[in-house]
């Protein structure tokens, strides 16, 4: 092969190129251009053909994705059942308000105050009213006895000592009963308070109690769910286990009596191959002594 030979590189251009040539050079170039745009888009090449699966493979890519599938809605079962758990869990922070039981206890605190404060009222007005009756009575009888109306006589002093403690001491006992009245109105608003708060947790813990028991309900009604479906599925698969062993006890039947046919076919050709044997010796004997004849006879 022979070498092209190229010009020379001239870096130092002599002579200006003139601008007739040069529409000349860039429409040689958009041509070329234009000429290589059409190779540059050729299709490209097509990929490989795939191997075609077995159905071996396909088997286990449709096991594997009903696994798939079941684990899913394994999945999504036991979020359903753990959801109404959760929130149940959850609920009784979010309705009980801490703020409650210091609002109860300062409405206690301040009928226990007034209770008392009724209470000290009670002695108090019994001690006043006690103290104005033997003041009264005392100055009574040192005026008597001062101005020598009256005799001092042992019977008429405890008359006048029943009478100037008789009235304390009812006062005292009256005083008594109020503050004890006092303390079981004290105790009766108390056991109505704790009625009252008694209240909002009993309703509370019922209401949890129904979410409970219609979530164990739902729980239940979708085990039973589950069960006859496991039984339906048991059941199909049984009668399908049923099908392919009366199929496969058929087949075997079938294949034992074309065992026997063959068996019987070889038997009765082995006989003919023996019989066949057995000319094919007789002729080939007569054949021996008719050539040993003709030997003797020449």
């Amino acid at each position: 092969m022979k070498s092209r030979h190229r010009p020379p590189l001239n870096l130092t251009d002599s002579e200006p190129a003139s601008p007739e040539t040069e529409p000349s050079v860039t429409s040689e170039a958009t041509d070329a251009l234009d000429e290589a745009t059409p190779e540059a888009g050729l299709e490209p090449l097509p990929d490989a053909p795939q191997r075609p699966m077995s159905e071996r493979q396909r088997r286990r890519l449709a096991e594997q994705q009903a696994l798939a599938e079941e684990r899913a809605a394994e999945a999504e079962k036991a979020a359903r059942a753990l959801s109404p758990f959760a929130e149940s869990a959850d609920a009784p922070p979010a309705t009980v308000t801490p703020a409650s039981p210091p609002a109860k206890t300062s409405s206690k605190r301040k009928g226990k105050t007034a209770t008392s404060n009724g209470a000290a009222n009670a002695y108090l007005i019994a001690g006043l009213a006690s103290a104005l009756w033997v003041g009264g009575l005392a100055s009574w009888f040192a005026y008597e006895l001062g101005s020598g109306m009256m005799e001092i006589d042992p019977l008429r002093l405890a008359v006048y000592a029943l009478i100037l403690l008789a009235p304390v001491g009812l006062s005292i006992l009256l005083a008594h009963a109020v503050r004890q009245g006092a303390g079981l109105a004290q105790e009766t608003k108390r056991a109505r308070e704790m009625a009252d708060a008694l209240v909002g947790p009993t309703a509370l813990a019922a209401n949890q109690a129904g979410h409970v028991l219609n979530t164990l309900r739902e729980d239940i009604d979708r085990a039973a769910q589950s069960a006859e479906r496991a039984r339906d599925d048991l059941a199909s698969l049984r009668e399908a286990l049923t099908k392919e062993s009366n199929l496969l006890n058929e087949a075997a039947e079938l294949a034992g009596g074309t065992a026997r046919r063959l068996a019987e076919q070889l038997s009765h050709e082995r006989e003919q191959m023996g019989v066949l044997g057995g000319k094919l010796e007789g002729q080939a004997s007569a054949v021996v002594e008719t050539v040993e004849r003709q030997s003797r006879m020449e």
